[in-house]
């Protein structure tokens, strides 16, 4: 994937300016590879080596590849973010999220009522923010 990523780099040179997005994808997927494949090779030579070792190792597995990916699209993300120029964010403007659907901030007020047994059950009301 990062040898096609890098050939289409390549061929579309001469027809963008700047730096291009390309690049920086192909680095953060390499990264990703990486990230598994030594984890991976871990869980090889644990098994080889006829190690307990591979029991824990097999179990990173799992939620690693999830992990992963997660981290590849946040990454992604924040990198066309920052590319755009829209890092900061205004305090009127809706938060940016990942997804497709902007979320505004919403104030939640939380009361609890609280009866004492010991006294003449009266209900006090605790406010909270």
């Amino acid at each position: 994937m990062s040898y096609r990523i890098w050939t289409t780099h390549r061929n579309a040179a001469n027809y963008h300016v700047g730096k291009g997005e390309l690049l920086s994808i192909m680095w953060i997927l390499i990264e990703s590879a990486a990230l598994q494949i030594i984890t991976e090779f871990i869980l090889l030579v644990s098994i080889c080596a006829y190690n307990n070792s591979q029991y824990v190792v097999l179990e990173w597995i799992t939620p690693l590849v999830g992990i992963t990916f997660n981290s590849v699209t946040v990454r992604i993300k924040l990198q066309s973010l920052k590319e755009a120029g829209m890092q900061t964010q205004n305090a009127n403007n809706p938060v940016q999220t990942i997804g497709s659907m902007p979320l505004r901030h919403i104030k939640i007020n939380i009361t609890k009522d609280v009866e004492n047994d010991a006294e003449d059950s009266k209900s006090t009301p605790e406010s909270s923010v």
